[in-house]
């Protein structure tokens, strides 16, 4: 075992002691190579699945930059995608006041006034609830403030559909999984792969409910296990643009490590470890990667590394850029030190109530950059 994979897994096992998650597997790298180390297990169970390299793990938010933000850059590279296009002109049911001066890139910066987020647990119908979600009327005026926004990623997602006349989990295979070779990497995991689903919640009974009116076979019956967590991706079918994909530390080393081959400055040196060619190119990536404006961190679908408090750590340089996930996810690239970190835990399991994962992260990303960099 290497010194740097001895001292990532003390890293985990010290997160698992401290009660961040049950379970942890990460993926970093640097320009030369890439590390991976897991630890811990599905649940606090002693006898639960021990938590390996080919664990699922439902990322949450990060659905956002590995799936809708990557098809995004590669729609706007193939000039399919104007940045600057009004949404209403596409998806003609986005209507109410100001909706109709709201743009692609303010659903990408989160400016675009949108909530961030509605109740669904009251739908059954995917259906009518995208429809409540693109009818939804704007809390602000476009381009006055930023508000992190659910919604608007999920806007973009049926934009985007309609522009090519493909579902988002086509785009998804066509734009990200099948050029990075990211084989472990979708939506609506099949019955044979919920097994590997590293468990998150307790199961809420509307979700029973609505599970069983739509026919779906559970795995298990405490835990939501190889379904999606994120309520709205939930009632909308599982495949949506704010939530829904699960993957794994490696596959999402594959997309990390192409975003930063492609973001590297100009004069970096392309060794062995950045071999994972990026299908997006280095100008496009450094536009969506790049913080936009002074008011917020964000690029375009990405997040940049904050002043004050920031989860990537105080090491990353203020050039990086990645996101983070509810269920207790992470990617961050440092183009700069040429260092990637992806973070992959289950800390909502059993509950969402535990927010350790707020101080493990940044910790994390010190460390790893110590360990990456001494």
């Amino acid at each position: 075992m290497s010194d740097v994979v001895a001292g990532l897994k003390e890293l985990l096992e010290k997160g698992i002691k401290d009660g961040v998650a049950p379970g942890m597997a990460c993926a970093v790298g640097d320009a030369e190579q890439t590390w991976f180390a897991e630890s811990g297990r599905f649940t606090y169970n002693a006898k639960s699945p021990t938590v390996d390299g080919k664990t699922l793990w439902d990322v949450a938010s990060l659905t956002k930059i590995v799936a809708t933000t990557s098809v995004a850059m590669a729609l706007y590279q193939e000039h399919v995608l104007d940045l600057d296009a009004h949404v209403q002109s596409v998806v003609a049911e986005f209507v109410g006041d100001d909706k109709d001066d709201v743009t692609v890139r303010n659903l990408l910066l989160h400016d675009s006034g949108l909530p961030a987020y509605l109740e669904m647990k009251k739908h059954t119908n995917a259906l009518a609830a995208k429809d409540e979600i693109l009818r939804s009327a704007l809390r602000a005026a476009p381009c006055t403030r930023t508000d992190y926004s659910c919604l608007g990623f999920i806007t973009l997602m049926e934009l985007m559909q309609r522009l090519t006349g493909l579902g988002m989990d086509e785009l998804v295979r066509k734009y990200v999984t099948a050029p990075l070779g990211m084989s472990d990497t979708f939506y609506k995991p099949e019955l044979e792969y919920r097994s590997r689903c590293a468990p998150t919640e307790k199961y809420e009974p509307w979700r029973k409910e609505l599970e069983d009116l739509r026919g779906f076979k559970r795995v298990h019956e405490t835990y939501v296990q190889g379904v999606v967590h994120d309520p709205i991706a939930f009632v909308i079918g599982g495949i949506s643009g704010n939530a829904g994909l699960f993957s794994t530390s490696r596959d999402l080393a594959r997309i990390a490590r192409a975003w930063m081959g492609a973001a590297a400055p100009r004069g970096t040196s392309s060794s062995r470890g950045t071999a994972t060619k990026s299908p997006y190119a280095a100008e496009v990536v450094a536009l969506f990667s790049h913080k936009q404006e002074e008011k917020s961190t964000r690029g375009l679908g990405f997040d940049t590394r904050a002043e004050e408090d920031p989860s990537a750590g105080t090491k990353f340089s203020m050039r990086s850029f990645g996101h983070t996930g509810f269920t207790g996810t992470t990617i961050w690239v440092d183009p700069e030190s040429q260092v990637f970190a992806v973070l992959l835990t289950n800390r909502v399991h059993p509950t969402a109530a535990n927010m350790k994962i707020r101080d493990f992260r940044p910790a994390f990303h010190d460390a790893v950059f110590g360990l990456l960099t001494a």
